[in-house]
Parts: structure tokens; C-alpha cells; sequence
């Protein structure tokens, strides 16, 4: 599965204290953990007022985390902290990355396997298909699920689907 880099940013209710603020800090870590993300960063931001009232509250308390992991990580910790209590607003927001991040070099192996699904089975096809990303204008061709960048649009190069 392709892991992306996530930044969730949520806001507690004001009256929560110090050590209810950490259990719920701890219960979402522990969430994402379990559904196979990887932690960088938890930022507690503290108590802010808020641009307007939500649910009777003035004030709140800011959390943000930042993670990676594949995308169906995500629906679980929205729906948990929708029914939570403690939690008046979220927003989950997709990074983008330039970097390829450590699971999506696993994923090497398998655009080699699309390389072959798309009928470039030796080295001197995947050469003429780096020589023919060297010309003039870019465009974006999908072959499945991989998008790939090339100069001029290759010919024959999608799989028909079965």
C-alpha cells in the first residue's frame, strides 16, 4: 500500500485538563498506530480563542499531528473524534511531498511490474522509454494506478482492463 504524510489538526474543549488533554492525545496516537501509521509529530498548541463560537465554546485547545500511512488511516480516527466529546472541530489535510517516503520505495518492485504489464519486458524498452521522456512538451499518461511523467505520449503503454 502507498503511504502518504497526513497533518490533523483538532480542536479540545476548553474545560478539559492537563492530564484528560494527554489521554486524548494518547488515545489518537495509539489510534493511528494500531491502524498501521508511523508518528512524526504532536504539537499541543495550547489554549486559543476562537475565530467564532462553536458549541457554546469561546476558547479551545489546538492539537496538530502529523503522520504518514497508507489512506485508510484516516476514516477511522475522523469517525472517532466525530463521536468524541472532547473534540469540537477537525481537518485532515493530505500533504504534498517531493520526497518519496519509505514505504513508496517498496513500491519499486512494482512499477518494474507494471513496466512488464505494459509490454517493456527488457532493459533496451525501459531505455527507449527513458530516451523518449528527454523530448519536448510533459504530460501526465496513468498506467493503472501509476502516473507516469513522460515528454510525449507514449503509444501501446496502457493495460486494457479485463
Amino acid at each position: 500500500m502507498k503511504s502518504y504524510m497526513y497533518e490533523t489538526m483538532y480542536i479540545l474543549r476548553p474545560d478539559l485538563n492537563d492530564e484528560m488533554v494527554d489521554a486524548t492525545i494518547g488515545k489518537y496516537q495509539t489510534l493511528l498506530k494500531e491502524q498501521g501509521a508511523s508518528i512524526l509529530e504532536t504539537q499541543h498548541r495550547g489554549k486559543r480563542r476562537l475565530a467564532y463560537e462553536i458549541d457554546r465554546n469561546r476558547e479551545g485547545i489546538y492539537i496538530q499531528m502529523n503522520y504518514t500511512g497508507p489512506g485508510s488511516v484516516v476514516a477511522p480516527l475522523e469517525r472517532a473524534m466525530r463521536l468524541s466529546d472532547e473534540v469540537i472541530r477537525f481537518l485532515t489535510v493530505k500533504q504534498e511531498t517531493d520526497a518519496p517516503l519509505a514505504a513508496d520505495v517498496a513500491d519499486v518492485a512494482d512499477v518494474a511490474d507494471m513496466a512488464d504489464v505494459a509490454d517493456m519486458t527488457d532493459a533496451a524498452d525501459m531505455a527507449d522509454a527513458a530516451d523518449m521522456a528527454d523530448a519536448a512538451d510533459v504530460k501526465d499518461i496513468a498506467v493503472k494506478d501509476i502516473a507516469i511523467e513522460v515528454e510525449r505520449p507514449l503509444v501501446a503503454v496502457v493495460a486494457e482492463e479485463e
